[in-house]
């Protein structure tokens, strides 16, 4: 194998190694914020919903008098 072919192989595994460990990085995150979110009683997680979803001109009626709430 040429030099620059075994390079291209090492860059190649280097990047799929680093790759998974964002993947999982990024899944052990995810996880704890599930655990964490699964503990937030159900209607604050309701009301951090509604406040979240895309606003409509009435949607954003809505919104704002839950935050008033």
């Amino acid at each position: 194998m040429s030099d620059a072919a075994a390079e291209r192989t090492k860059y190649s595994q280097d990047l799929a190694k680093y790759t998974m460990r964002q993947f999982k990085e990024a899944r052990i995150a995810i996880d704890k914020h599930q655990f964490a979110a699964a503990k937030v009683p159900a209607s604050i997680s309701e009301r951090i919903e509604s406040i979240l979803q895309p606003k409509s001109p009435r949607s954003e009626s809505r919104a704002s008098s839950a935050l008033a709430a």
